[in-house]
């Protein structure tokens, strides 16, 4: 059996998931670039402790109350947290962290650059083992 020289399939998919993740990174970009911090509450749960309802005033002092998430915090009725929102869409809001804002990001470009550093690491070694014979 002879080994394929390039890991094609290690390359393609880190090529793939990095391409798939550029077309979304540009609205979260601007979502970001709008966005501002505010103390908000948690007035209630709606599927258990990772999943808020958070409520907070905007600059316009529109009281808002939208569903959030916390992926790795619990919270509690009652609870402070900080909120980023869109300026332009108050209703658009997180609770502030680099993984409830840019989490899936995170793991896309992981996994792109493990299989790409996977794919490199592969086709080095199936030249160096092909130089030898």
């Amino acid at each position: 059996m002879t080994k394929k020289r390039f890991d094609l399939a290690s390359l393609g998919a880190g090529v793939f998931f990095l391409v798939v993740q550029l077309p979304l990174l540009v609205p979260e970009v601007a979502w970001y670039r709008h966005s501002t911090l505010t103390a908000g509450v948690v007035v209630g749960l709606n599927a258990g402790g990772k999943h808020p309802q958070i409520e907070f005033t905007a600059r316009s002092g529109e009281r808002i109350s939208v569903p959030a998430s916390s992926f790795f915090h619990f919270t509690q009725v009652g609870e402070q947290v900080l909120v980023r929102y869109d300026t332009r869409s108050p209703a658009q809001a997180r609770i502030n962290g680099v993984v409830n804002i840019w989490g899936g990001f995170i793991v896309f470009t992981a996994v792109a650059f493990a299989s790409i550093i996977r794919g490199l690491f592969r086709t080095y070694r199936n030249i160096k083992t092909k130089n030898k014979e």
